[in-house]
């Protein structure tokens, strides 16, 4: 029978283990030993441990070096600054709090508009006093933007009425600085009206004058006059024998129509705009280019084009309205002086406001009459604003523009090819040996005279000395010299006979 292995059997032992390769011993470290004078942060890394010998980069840091200021970095890198350290016994006394009654987000605005201000006491005494250069214009549309609201202003004289100025939080100290000083609202207004008085009646005027050139240019200009009727007769040409036809005018929207209109001729990319625009220049040739120019009638309405005249009187009655009002409550508020001055300074603007009021009620008047000239209601619910009816001569102008820029453009081209073929025509007629153009043949028959000329006086001089060898070769004997001078006399021929002889 089988018995299992006891303690003491006579079995094989287990083979012994492998003895495990020994450990290098650690490598002492070769920098001298730091100790910090206060406990700082620490920098957890893993330490590499080299040999005196080597050729590593750790190696050469080692061989050059570095200074550092080891006590500054004991100062930034301390475990509990001495600032933190005196934060922290401060902060062991709490400081009272302050009284706060207002919401988070109002509290917030409050805190952002303080930080754009100068100092307290200084925003509040030139809000006292209405000076009008302490405070800026950003400045005064701050302080209105985040004026106190009337609920603001009982809870913040109800919740602590025993409470002093400075028991109250920043926000709420602003509030009660600002509602303190008499009729604040109404100062603040008044000093943000002057502020931006003179930019607002410059405006206002430039929209008037803008308006009242581009109805006196609409109404006296014969240019827009002739593109207006050129349009006319085109289009009821096209329109013979239709219902459309045989018209005595037409709405205005039309004149954006004509670029829309294209030739049917493939060679010619054009529109009725470049016939009308070539039309113009072969009856009248110059005026367009002097209404497209810079101070044209082109400018003109493009310029009024981008005001309302509607608008433009709603806002200076508007405007004119708020100085009253102004004026009004500044005067009432009787014992103070800053009002009291101010009220003058607006009646002085209200004054200003009444002439521009004037200037554009005749604008209006003006505008009913381009109105009534063009055939279009001035009241009622298809009448026409002054933006709507420049920015159609606007556009119809623009479009006239492009077409008059590529009529010169081409015009320039065909006088570069004329001068081109013209050259060419020259060149190939010298070459040729055609007759020349008048002023090159003047000058070669000039030059041609002046040679005969020359030929002539030779020929009679070589004439009279051929008759003197033969009258004294062949002179009887005896003969006199006065025979012999007679002899030699023998008239020369002309210039015309030179040929013959």
């Amino acid at each position: 029978k089988g018995k299992g292995k006891g303690k003491g059997g006579g079995g094989k032992a287990p083979p012994p283990k492998a003895k495990s390769q020994a450990k290098a011993p650690p490598v002492e470290p070769r920098k001298p030993l730091v100790t910090p004078g206060v406990a700082v942060k620490r920098l957890f890394w893993n330490p590499i441990r080299l040999n005196h010998d080597g050729d590593t980069v750790w190696h050469e840091i080692d061989q050059e070096g570095a200074l550092i200021d080891t006590a500054e970095l004991e100062f930034l890198f301390a475990e509990k600054s001495r600032h933190a350290q005196d934060s922290s016994q401060k902060a062991s006394a709490p400081a009272p709090r302050k009284l706060q009654v207002l919401g988070d987000i109002r509290r917030r605005s409050i805190f952002v508009m303080l930080a754009k201000l100068p100092p307290l006491p200084a925003v509040v005494e030139a809000v006292a006093e209405m000076s009008e250069s302490a405070l800026g214009r950003d400045e005064l549309d701050l302080l209105l933007s985040n004026m106190p609201l009337p609920e603001e202003v009982d809870m913040l004289r109800t919740s602590h009425p025993a409470a002093d100025l400075s028991a109250w939080d920043v926000a709420e100290q602003f509030l009660m600085m600002l509602t303190g000083v008499p009729q604040y609202e109404l100062r603040l207004r008044i000093l943000s009206f002057e502020r931006s008085y003179m930019e607002q009646l410059r405006e206002f005027s430039a929209s008037e004058a803008e308006l009242t050139a581009g109805c006196e240019a609409v109404l006296r200009s014969r240019v827009l006059k002739r593109l207006l009727g050129l349009a006319l007769f085109a289009g009821n040409f096209l329109n013979g024998g239709t219902q459309r036809g045989r018209a005595d005018g037409f709405a205005l929207e039309a004149l954006c129509q004509l670029r829309t209109v294209k030739t049917s001729q493939a060679d010619r990319a054009e529109t009725l705009v470049d016939y009308i625009v070539q039309q113009m220049e072969r009856g009248h040739p110059g005026e367009l280019a002097a209404a497209l120019a810079r101070g044209g009638e082109a400018e003109i309405v493009r310029s009024a084009s981008r005001r309302k005249l509607a608008d433009l009187a709603a806002e200076v009655k508007a405007w004119r309205a708020q100085a009253e009002a102004m004026q009004r409550s500044a005067l009432a508020c009787a014992g103070d002086p800053a009002l009291a001055r101010h009220a003058e300074v607006l009646g002085m603007c209200c004054a200003e406001v009444d002439a521009l009021m004037m200037l554009v009620e005749q604008l209006r008047m003006r505008w009913q009459d381009l109105c009534k000239w063009f055939h279009i209601d001035f009241d009622g619910p298809a009448k026409k604003t002054t933006e709507e009816f420049f920015g159609i001569w606007s556009g119809y102008l623009g479009d006239v523009q492009q077409s008059m820029t590529a009529l010169v453009a081409r015009e320039q081209q065909r006088r570069r090819q004329a001068s081109r073929k013209s050259r060419a025509g020259s060149s190939a007629s010298a070459a040729s040996g055609r007759r020349p153009s008048p002023e090159v043949a003047s000058v070669s028959e000039d030059a041609a005279r002046q040679c005969a000329q020359q030929k002539s006086r030779r020929t009679k001089a070589l004439f009279r000395t051929i008759r003197c060898a033969l009258a004294l070769a062949f002179a009887p004997a005896g003969s006199e010299p006065d025979d012999l001078a007679r002899a030699a006399a023998v008239p020369v021929p002309d210039d015309d006979d030179d040929d013959d002889d």
